[in-house]
């Protein structure tokens, strides 16, 4: 009887090494498959997607001609054109929650500084990026009078209307609440 115990447990045991033995090897066989997955599918297609994105990067940016005399004073106009991008998002977010009334238009911008998720953060960003952008505008021009850009006169005076439209846009946004 202790025999045929003991046999029972030993044959048990080794039924369950072997399982254990077939769950190790499985999980094996998973994890490699899911290596090869990745290193011959997913890897390369990444390099791939990120190769194209820096050929496209380096295309505009490091391959582009430019002037021997070129300073950080040629950004001002790249920067300025994000800070308005920034200022047409937030704007645009702004005005879902914003009622144009009389009587609410102070509720709702309370209401989007209150309740809205963030909306204090995209209201702040919406004011102050109006003064950095009114910075920016000056900076550029500044530059341009002091490089003589106004000899070029297409793009000088598509600047100066784009700036005059900044001064009514801007005035029609600090009426606003």
């Amino acid at each position: 009887m202790n025999v045929l115990r003991s046999y029972g447990v030993l044959h048990i045991s080794l039924k369950r090494k072997r399982y254990e033995d077939q769950v190790e090897l499985l999980g094996t066989l998973v994890y490699l498959v899911r290596l090869f997955c990745i290193q011959k599918v997913f890897v390369p297609l990444v390099h791939t997607i990120y190769n194209k994105l820096i050929g496209f990067g380096a295309s505009l940016v490091v391959s582009y001609p430019s002037s021997k005399n070129l300073s950080y004073l040629w950004n001002l106009g790249s920067l300025l054109a994000m800070f308005m991008v920034i200022q047409v998002l937030t704007g645009v977010l702004l005005v879902f929650f914003y009622i144009p009334s009389g009587l609410e238009a102070f509720t709702s911008s309370d209401y989007v500084g209150r309740e809205v998720f963030c909306g204090f953060v995209l209201r702040i960003i919406h004011l102050n990026g109006a003064s950095i952008v009114f910075l920016g505008l000056f900076l550029h021009m500044t530059r341009g009078f002091l490089y003589q850009s106004f000899a070029l006169t297409i793009p000088w005076m598509s600047g100066t209307t784009i700036f005059l439209l900044s001064i009514g846009i801007a005035f029609l946004g600090y009426v606003l609440p």
